[in-house]
């Protein structure tokens, strides 16, 4: 049984709270009577730091950088300090009538969450200038808070035993389940200075994965994130819990019970390995990493704190099992073989690439297995199969060495022998960089697929923005995915393996939103130097290509239908009907090829008009986006924020891309705010769908509300228009959205009365916007322009109207022009 020391921190005694920062350096301990003190645990003979808190302080947090902390009073304040030179206040965050019971930091430190008495949850910015809060509706009176680092859960415990987990990974907060008769019930608020106090707060695992519950039974309850009808494990006491808390590395909790016992419980084996006696009254537990084990501190409500040295080693948490790592369609002993190929069998692979064999072997498909009679071995000699020759002995060249079949054509050259400047990376759309060990594998108008870092693998996340339409799901990812495409019906995520330095084995992963029974995985064999590129989904095919230029078509099932050779490809994108391939065409030239699901081309290597910013950062792709609209047109947005859409692409050689919106200024008239871009989602109709960014680069947690923009061709370059400029940019874009929209009606893409009705409305504006038009070229009495723009005028009413227009204005001659356009319309019909 471990012994503890006690020190003495307030002579008058009361309520005392101890808290570590997450490094361990800084021991912060509050006092009831409004006082704190700052101790430096790497020097503890130096005198602490003493400090003005709220009186009656109900609880406080140290932020996750250790620069900050945060305390609420049960008077309704919620201050925030700062625990760098010099350690002062910073100012009041919240205001309220009745107490404020808990806070803690989310977002990385970026804001806090705050709750109370009034029943709202207060979500205040600390990064904005000035900071800004946002309140929503909690469910009832709040009693404690708990935040998962890791996935942007807030477990809230409310007045009655209930707890409700809302999800931080919008801007919006969303509740996403909620547990019952678990907790201890009350029908007032608990007293504190009473010893017999039930802890009223979960916590959750470092790791993200747990949930900690206390109980009415006295018993600590462990739920598996997203898994909360039943407990995973049980910690059983043999009074009620009045505190625990987390060890840093998961493994151990600390608990003190109402009995005056300190348990050390190893969480896994659910026993005890190590307890103490208490004569204090302990307010609540706070561990701090002690050179390769742990001590515990304990608040109390005697003015002291209590510490117990070295109560457990830092032993690593036992690793969960992994998955089988065998995928779909592949034989692990073939792959063990290949793993071990000799060096002398590799330097003659190399030297039959050097030679420029072409030949490949019979009966090998693509992915190295045999298709013919070699399938029955002959392995005892009994004579079942008929002798044969290697199949280099059949040309003639005499007998070879056996080696090992690859699979791969040995003339493929790599990557190294033509270094373009343009380094092909790994792309999916709506991706970011790892952000505090986070990252956005794929983003777009349905989700976003999100990754977390931990220690021994991976968590992946999927979420919907319609959260109506699937449950956000998560699972283990024990690969490193890192290329990812999403829809509404699936999730396809793969390994590009651009960090293996042998020779990759990539892979895919196939996971149905609501029928999970239905995954699979499976490899897809690459040479040395060779990477996934992009993979791309839609509702009946799966694309993956490479950087070797190989585009492989699946169905949902995982089934291989086709596989081509071209250039190597920088990034794909997939319909119901078609798949659009951007490749590397050379050093500063990007191609695009367009075919349907049968293969047949519609647009083949033609000139992509893109270019590589001289400032693009190594790592960051050339485009910002690449989808298909919401009528079916492909679209893509470049490092120059301009959102273009391909045109007359069904007909050979008379696609053109057109320039319909210049994102960032349709942003910044659309915006307050300095330094905001916008991260494309998708275009639905005249709609273009984006995340707003602020400060950054990337999208970042949590991810705001997406928005939407209305398609404005980019005409005219500054941001205020009169109204000939407006009406000029109508009459682009009624031209060019009108056409997108009529050649999908006419390709029987686009069917129903809706087609029919936004093309009506596109003709209509287009003749309102000549008519502006033809009335300013009136009013400045230039009629060859004015007449140049009514032979464009489509309906016969608008005929009508720019002849009155003309005659209002005395324009005679002009109004008998029209009148003729008119006459020799009507006899021709």
């Amino acid at each position: 049984m471990v012994q503890g020391a006690k020190l003495d921190v307030f002579s008058l005694g009361g309520k005392t709270w101890a808290e570590h920062s997450s490094s361990g350096d800084t021991l912060i301990v509050a006092g009831n009577s409004g006082l704190a003190k700052i101790f430096n645990t790497r020097t503890p003979e130096d005198e602490p730091t003493v400090i003005d808190i709220p009186d009656r302080f109900s609880s406080f947090v140290v932020g996750p950088k250790d620069n900050v902390f945060v305390v609420t009073s049960n008077s309704g304040e919620a201050e925030y300090f700062s625990l760098t030179e010099p350690i002062e206040s910073k100012g009041k965050l919240v205001r309220s009538e009745l107490p404020l019971r808990d806070a803690c930091f989310t977002h990385s430190g970026k804001s806090v969450l705050i709750g109370g008495d009034d029943g709202e949850l207060i979500l205040v910015d600390l990064e904005s200038e000035p900071m800004t809060s946002k309140k929503f509706p909690a469910g009832d009176q709040v009693v404690s808070l708990s935040y998962n680092k890791v996935f942007e859960l807030a477990a809230v415990t409310l007045f009655g035993g209930k707890v409700r987990i809302f999800s931080l990974t919008s801007s919006e907060p969303q509740a996403v389940a909620s547990l019952q008769m678990y907790l201890p019930t009350h029908n007032a608020f608990y007293d504190e200075e009473k010893e017999d106090s039930r802890c009223l707060r979960c916590a959750w695992s470092p790791d993200g994965d747990y949930l900690a519950v206390p109980s009415a039974s006295g018993e600590l309850r462990i739920f598996d994130r997203g898994e909360y009808e039943e407990p995973s494990l049980t910690l059983t006491f043999k009074s009620d819990v009045i505190s625990y808390d987390w060890s840093p590395n998961g493994r151990y909790i600390a608990a003190v019970s109402s009995d005056k016992l300190l348990s050390i419980y190893e969480v896994t084996s659910q026993k005890v390995v190590n307890s103490s006696a208490l004569q204090q009254t302990i307010t609540n537990v706070s561990w701090r990493k002690n050179g390769t084990s742990y001590d515990v501190v304990l608040g109390s409500l005697a003015g002291q704190i209590v510490k117990y040295e070295k109560v457990v080693d830092q032993t690593p948490a036992e690793v969960s099992s992994k998955r089988d790592a065998a995928s779909l369609f592949v034989d692990d002993e073939a792959s063990d073989d290949d793993e071990g190929n000799s060096d002398e069998e590799e330097e003659e692979e190399e030297e039959v690439r050097q030679k420029g064999s072409s030949r490949t072997s019979p009966g090998i498909d693509d992915s190295g297995y045999g298709l013919g009679d070699d399938f029955i071995i002959d392995d005892d000699n009994a004579g079942y199969v008929s002798e044969k020759r290697d199949h280099d002995d059949l040309f003639g060249e005499g007998p070879r060495k056996a080696r090992k079949v690859s699979g791969r054509d040995p003339t493929v050259r790599s990557v190294s022998e033509h270094t373009p400047a343009y380094k092909i990376v790994p792309y999916s759309c709506g991706e970011t960089t790892w952000n505090n060990s986070k990252r956005y594998l794929t983003m777009n108008s349905v989700g976003y697929t999100w990754s977390v870092k931990q220690d021994e693998d991976s968590t992946i996340t999927v979420s919907f923005f319609d959260r109506g339409s699937h449950k956000e799901y998560y699972f283990k990812d024990t690969f490193g995915y890192d290329v990812a495409s999403m829809d509404d019906n699936a999730v396809l995520l793969g390994v590009s393996g651009k960090d293996s330095k042998s020779s990759p084995k990539s892979r895919i992963f196939f996971r149905s939103h609501e029928r999970p029974d239905e995954s699979w995985e499976r490899v897809i064999n690459t040479a040395k130097g060779e990477i996934l590129t992009s993979v791309a989904l839609s509702s009946n095919s799966i694309v993956v290509c490479t950087s070797f230029g190989y585009i492989r078509r699946f169905t949902l099932q995982g089934l291989l239908e086709s596989i081509e050779k071209a250039k190597p490809v920088v990034a794909c994108v997939t319909s119901d009907r078609y798949v659009f391939t951007v490749s590397l065409s050379g050093p500063y030239q990007f191609s695009y090829s367009l075919q349907d699901l049968d293969g047949k081309f519609l647009q083949r290597d033609a000139g992509l008009p893109l270019h590589i910013p001289s400032e693009l950062q190594e790592g960051r792709h050339i485009l910002k986006g690449l989808f298909f609209s919401n009528d079916g047109d492909p679209c893509l947005v470049g490092q120059d924020d301009m959102l273009l859409v391909l045109s007359r692409w069904r007909e050979p050689l008379q696609a053109r891309w057109m320039p319909i919106l210049d994102t960032q200024l349709g942003l910044e008239k659309m915006a307050s705010g300095t330094n905001l871009r916008c991260w494309p989602l998708g275009l639905f109709k005249d709609q273009f769908a984006f995340i707003i960014v602020k400060g950054s680069y990337y999208p970042s947690f949590p991810l705001t509300i997406p928005s939407e923009l209305e398609i404005k061709i980019p005409v005219h370059s500054s941001h205020e228009e009169d109204d000939e400029q407006r009406a000029e940019e109508e009459l682009a874009r009624s031209r060019t959205m009108g056409e997108l929209l009529n050649d999908a009606i006419a390709s029987e893409e686009l069917e129903g009365e809706e087609a029919t009705d936004r093309l009506r409305e596109y003709s209509l504006l287009f003749d309102k916007s000549l008519l502006k038009l033809f009335a300013t070229a009136c009013t400045e009495q230039n009629s060859l322009k004015a007449i140049s723009l009514a032979v464009h005028l489509r309906d016969d009413k608008a005929l009508a109207a720019a002849g009155r227009i003309a005659e209002r204005l005395e324009l005679t001659a002009l109004a008998n022009k029209v009148n003729k356009i008119r006459e020799s319309r009507l006899e021709f019909d």
